[in-house]
């Protein structure tokens, strides 16, 4: 490539409601492996994975919970 450029940022998002923040966080861990599992292991695993989340993350005092989401990008140039 002739030009090469990379950065990384973190984006924080705070206006979660914690069940859709856990909803997206199971779909996407999960989709990669779904068709490969029967229905009661993809809903034994985002069970568990729920659970972890609401571990994992503190609410704030009006319920929502802040969330870094670290990207990467890059472009290139033939």
């Amino acid at each position: 490539s002739s030009s090469f450029d990379y950065w990384e940022t973190d984006y924080y998002y705070s206006e979660f409601d914690p069940n859709l923040l856990m909803d997206w966080l199971v779909s996407a861990r999960l989709e990669p492996v779904q068709a490969d599992l029967e229905e009661e292991k993809v809903q034994a695993l985002a069970q568990e994975l729920k659970e972890r989340v609401g571990e994992a993350y503190q609410m704030d005092e009006n319920g929502h919970i802040l969330v870094k989401i670290h990207r990467i990008f890059f472009t290139a140039v033939q």
